[in-house]
C-alpha cells in the first residue's frame, strides 16, 4: 500500500476495493443523486427569477450532465458517470462561489451558515473520490477562497496559519479513515482466503441464509462478495435441505449411531424444517429436543442416501433472521463404513474364485483322473483329444475369469500399454469360437457361424485384450443361447482418421433386461452408495470388462444391444482395424455399466453415414506414458 496515496500496490485488489466500495454505496449514491436534481432544480428555478445568469448556466449545465449520468448509469449498469459526474459538479460548483464575488455584480457576501452548511454537502458528495483526489479539491477550494475571498478584517498570514491547520486536520482525519478502510479490507480478504481453504481442505458446505417472513422461504445470500444468487444454485439448496434428515434427539449425550436403523428411527425431521423452526421460532424445538436451549450456535447430524454428516448452525440477525450453516460429511463413520464395504467386496471376490476353482480348475483335475483310470483299461484316441480340448477349454475360461477380477479391481492403478500383434481375424475369432465349443463338449449344443463382409482380414490389434472381449460376452450370452452368429461388417473409412470395423453378435433369446443390467457392478467404485451397491450384487464381472475393452480398442465406448420381437437379437460395438500403442484413455471412474449398454436404442452405429454420430461418444484418448503424467 502506497504510503502517500493509500493505494494498493496490487491493481487486481485495488479494483476489487474500489468495486466493493461502490457496491456498499450504492443506494447512498442513489439518494444524493435524487437531493442533488431537486437542489439543481431549486437554484435554476431560484436564479431564473432573480435574472443570476451565471448561476442559471452552471446550474442547467450540472442538471443536463447529471440526467446524462444517470441515464448512462442505468443502462450501462456502472456507476463510475454518476459518481464522477457529481465530484465534477461540486468541485466546479465551489469554484463559482470563490468566484462570486468577482462575477456577480452586486456585492454578495456569504454568511457562515452558507459556508459551512456548503463544507458539509461538499464533504459528503465527495465520500465516493480517492483519497488524493480529496486532497486536491479541499487544496484548490481553500487556495480559490484564500485568493478571491480572504477576511478583510485579519491579516492574511493570521488567516493562513489558522485555516491551513483545519484543513490539515481534515485530511488528517480522511488520510487515517481510508487507512483503516483498507486495511480491514486487506484483513478480510486473508481471513477469506483462509477460510476458503479450510473449507476446501475439510470438504464443508458453507451455506448464508436468511428468513424471509412474507415469503415463508430459507433464501440464500452471498458469500465473499460473489455474484448474486442465481435460480438454480437457490433451488440445489433448497432440494437439499429437504431430502437431509436430522438427527436432533439428545444430541449432548448422543453423537455416534451404531446402525441404520437407529440412525432412520431418530431422523423424523427434515433440515428445512428444522431451520424455519430455529431461525424464526426456536420454542418450538422444545417438543423435538430433552435437552433444548435457546443459543446461537447448535449442531446435529444429518442423514442424506444413507451417509453421516455433520451440522453445525451460526443464527445472528441482520435486516433478516439470518443463519450459517456448515455440512461435512462424517470422516469417521465413512472410512469404517467404507473399510466393512470393501471387506464385504473382499469376500465376495474371494467366494467368485472358489467357485472359479470348484467349477473350472478342479472339473479340470477330475476330467484328467478320469482319463488316465480309462486309458487303463481301453484306450481311444479320439475321445481322449476331445477331453484333451474341453480340458483346456475349461482352464482357459478360469484364466479368463480371474483376468476379469484381476483388471477389474485394478483398474487405473497400473499401466498397461497395448501390445500390438498382426494377425488374421477370421482365423483368430474361429479359434476362440472352437475353444467355445470344446467347453461345451458332452453338456451343450454350441454352434456358430460367421458372415465375413471385411476387405481385409488383417488386423494390428492388442491380441490378448481382444480374446477377453469375445469370450466375455460369448460365454455370457451361452448361458442364455446356444447358437451364435457374427457378423463382421466394413466400417466407412472417411469417418474417422482410424478406420474400424463394425461387430455384431446375433442370437437367440432374452439375455438383457433393464434391472439385470442395472444388478451390475459399478466400474472403480468411489461414493458409499456405489461401494454398497457393489457388495449387495453377484460379481458378474463379464459384461463390465466388455466394457472397459471395447473403450480401449474402439472408437466409442457403447455397446448397442437390440432385442427384437421375432427373437434375434443383437449386440453391436465397434473395433480399431489397426491400434496405436502411445495412444491410451484417460482413468476411468466411478461410472456403472448401464450409462454404455445402450438398450433397445436406435444405434447411432446403423446407416451409411452412421460414424459421424459415433464422434459424438468417442472415447477420450491422451498420449502418455504412465499414469503420473495426467
Amino acid at each position: 500500500m502506497n504510503f502517500l496515496s493509500l493505494s494498493f500496490t496490487d491493481k487486481v485488489i485495488e479494483n476489487k476495493y474500489q468495486n466493493r466500495k461502490k457496491e456498499l454505496s450504492q443506494q447512498l449514491l442513489k439518494f444524493q443523486q435524487a437531493l442533488v436534481i431537486l437542489m439543481l432544480l431549486y437554484v435554476l428555478i431560484s436564479s431564473a427569477f432573480k435574472q443570476i445568469w451565471i448561476s442559471l448556466c452552471i446550474s442547467g449545465i450540472g442538471l443536463i450532465l447529471l440526467i446524462i449520468s444517470v441515464k448512462l448509469n442505468i443502462d450501462r449498469q456502472e456507476q463510475c458517470y454518476l459518481n464522477n459526474t457529481i465530484i465534477i459538479f461540486m468541485t466546479i460548483f465551489n469554484y463559482y462561489k470563490s468566484l462570486q464575488k468577482i462575477l456577480s455584480e452586486t456585492l454578495h457576501q456569504i454568511s457562515y451558515i452558507e459556508g459551512y452548511m456548503l463544507a458539509l454537502a461538499t464533504t459528503s458528495l465527495l465520500n465516493q473520490a480517492s483519497f488524493m483526489q480529496k486532497c486536491f479539491i479541499h487544496v484548490s477550494i481553500y487556495i480559490m477562497l484564500q485568493i478571491f475571498q480572504p477576511i478583510l478584517i485579519q491579516e492574511i498570514w493570521e488567516q493562513m496559519i489558522i485555516f491551513l491547520v483545519y484543513l490539515t486536520l481534515h485530511l488528517i482525519y480522511l488520510y487515517k479513515t481510508e487507512q483503516i478502510q483498507r486495511q480491514e479490507y486487506i484483513e478480510l480478504i486473508k481471513h477469506q482466503k483462509a477460510e476458503q481453504q479450510l473449507i476446501n481442505l475439510c470438504g464443508i458446505t458453507l451455506y448464508i441464509i436468511s428468513y424471509k417472513r412474507e415469503t415463508n422461504q430459507m433464501l440464500l445470500t452471498t458469500q465473499n462478495n460473489e455474484d448474486n444468487i442465481t435460480i438454480q444454485q437457490q433451488q440445489q439448496f433448497v432440494s437439499q435441505i429437504r431430502n437431509m434428515r436430522v438427527l436432533i434427539k439428545d444430541q449432548e449425550s448422543r453423537t455416534h449411531y451404531k446402525s441404520q436403523e437407529e440412525i432412520k428411527q431418530d431422523a423424523k425431521m427434515n433440515l428445512e424444517k428444522f431451520l424455519f423452526y430455529f431461525v424464526s421460532c426456536p420454542e418450538k424445538l422444545k417438543d423435538y429436543m430433552n435437552k433444548f436451549q435457546i443459543d446461537s450456535l447448535i449442531k446435529l447430524q444429518g442423514v442424506q442416501n444413507q451417509e453421516n454428516y455433520n451440522i453445525s448452525i451460526i443464527k445472528y440477525f441482520d435486516e433478516l433472521p439470518s443463519a450459517i450453516i456448515l455440512i461435512s460429511q462424517n470422516k469417521k463413520d465413512v472410512f469404517i463404513e467404507e473399510l466393512k464395504l470393501r471387506y464385504k467386496i473382499f469376500q465376495q471376490v474371494m467366494e467368485t474364485i472358489d467357485e472359479i476353482f470348484q467349477s473350472q480348475v478342479k472339473m479340470s483335475l477330475i476330467y484328467f483322473r478320469a482319463i488316465h483310470k480309462y486309458q487303463k483299461v481301453k484306450s481311444n484316441t479320439n475321445m481322449d483329444l476331445c477331453i484333451y480340448k474341453k480340458i483346456y477349454s475349461k482352464i482357459a475360461k478360469a484364466y479368463n475369469d480371474f483376468q476379469n477380477i484381476k483388471d477389474f479391481f485394478n483398474l487405473n492403478t497400473t499401466f498397461q500399454r497395448s501390445i500390438i500383434q498382426k494377425f488374421n481375424f477370421i482365423n483368430f475369432l474361429e479359434d476362440i469360437l472352437i475353444e467355445i465349443q470344446n467347453y461345451f463338449y458332452q453338456s451343450k449344443r454350441f454352434t456358430y457361424s460367421i458372415k465375413n463382409q471385411l476387405k481385409k482380414d488383417i488386423v494390428f490389434q492388442d491380441q490378448k485384450q481382444l480374446k477377453q472381449l469375445f469370450l466375455n460376452l460369448l460365454y455370457y450370452l451361452t448361458e442364455h443361447c446356444q447358437d451364435i452368429g457374427i457378423v463382421l461388417d466394413q466400417g466407412e473409412e472417411y469417418s474417422l482418421k482410424k478406420s474400424y470395423f463394425r461387430v455384431r453378435i446375433e442370437f437367440k433369446g432374452s439375455s438383457f433386461s433393464k434391472d439385470a443390467i442395472k444388478g451390475l457392478p459399478f466400474i472403480n467404485p468411489i461414493t458409499l452408495s456405489e461401494l454398497r451397491h457393489n457388495a449387495e450384487q453377484v460379481y458378474q464381472l463379464n459384461l463390465p470388462m466388455a466394457i472397459v475393452i471395447v473403450r480401449k480398442l474402439g472408437p466409442t465406448n457403447k455397446i448397442h444391444i437390440k432385442q427384437n420381437k421375432n427373437g434375434i437379437n443383437s449386440i453391436e460395438f465397434l473395433i480399431f482395424r489397426e491400434l496405436s500403442e502411445d495412444f491410451h484413455l484417460m482413468p476411468l471412474k466411478s461410472q456403472h455399466p448401464s450409462n454404455y449398454l445402450i438398450l433397445n436404442a436406435k444405434s447411432s452405429i446403423h446407416g451409411k453415414h452412421a460414424a459421424y454420430f459415433d464422434l459424438l461418444s468417442l472415447s477420450p484418448r491422451i498420449q502418455l506414458d504412465n499414469f503420473s503424467e495426467l
